[in-house]
């Protein structure tokens, strides 16, 4: 071999590893960078499903069922009151408990006089009768002379007002959507269902799946990822049984991530734990 093929050689050699070289490294900065903005991406979905629990959590308290509909839960938040527990007074000041105190006797003389009763087992249902009466019958006609008094009672508030109060970025509207995704919505679903003992439970489950959330990221790089969180998914223990047919709902997969499910009774707890 004659010198200057020699050196062509060397020189394309040397051009060749170079190019391998950068595309193993392009490579593990890619997977670098999509494990960095994935993760950013997932800290903003999680905080959005937390909000949903929120949201679904103050409306089972109201209405005893969750909610599968955006509309409603946004409406529930604008529009609707929430039972908040008011409490009024210090129990250290002497002067106001001797006040509520007296007070009280003078309710429970009323309640006599209408031969209203009282038994034993009731001392919570005639407590409750007479906070709410100090607070009807009292406060509110006269706030400053009875500004003291010692009471605790439950009051209609707007949900607006009793829900994300700390969160200067909370946007209702942001609810309905999986944030990177440009426009694509968050998959609601609720109903009732038996548990094993018969009793009716309701239960919800609210999903972002990684391909909207991962919307614009290296193709590549989102289906290794699914496909090991599919495999995560199928392999860990579940607690129940599983039917393989059950095509409807996702059966608490990985592939996403969510809060609630129909599979397990959790709470609302998000599958990211």
């Amino acid at each position: 071999m004659n010198k200057p093929v020699k050196i062509i050689l060397e020189v394309l050699l040397l051009a060749g590893a170079c190019y391998l070289g950068y595309r193993a490294v392009a490579n593990v900065k890619g997977t670098i960078d999509f494990g960095t903005e994935r993760e950013a991406r997932e800290a903003v979905a999680i905080q959005r499903l937390s909000d949903i629990r929120e949201l679904e959590k103050a409306y089972y308290n109201r209405y005893g069922v969750y909610q599968d509909t955006f509309a409603v839960l946004k409406d529930f938040y604008l529009n609707q009151s929430i039972a908040t527990m008011y409490e009024n007074g210090s129990l250290t000041d002497t002067v106001a408990t001797e006040m509520t105190d007296k007070i009280k006797q003078e309710i429970l003389k009323k309640y006599e006089r209408q031969k209203v009763k009282f038994g034993k087992t009731e001392l919570e249902r005639k407590n409750d009768s007479l906070n709410i009466s100090l607070y009807r019958d009292y406060y509110l006609t006269d706030t400053i002379k009875y500004k003291d008094l010692q009471f605790k009672v439950p009051i209609m508030q707007p949900v607006h007002t009793q829900l994300f109060t700390d969160r200067k970025d909370f946007v209702i509207d942001s609810l309905e959507f999986v944030p990177f995704s440009g426009g694509k919505k968050i998959s609601y679903w609720a109903h009732v269902e038996d548990d094993e003992t018969g009793s009716s439970v309701p239960v919800y489950e609210v999903k972002i799946p990684y391909e909207d959330l991962l919307t614009g990221l290296d193709d590549n790089e989102i289906r290794a990822w699914c496909k090991d969180r599919l495999k995560f998914d199928h392999d860990r223990p579940k607690s129940g049984i599983v039917d393989p047919n059950d095509t409807l709902h996702a059966r608490d997969q990985r592939t996403g991530l969510q809060i609630g499910g129909d599979f397990e009774f959790n709470n609302g707890n998000g599958n990211w734990k």
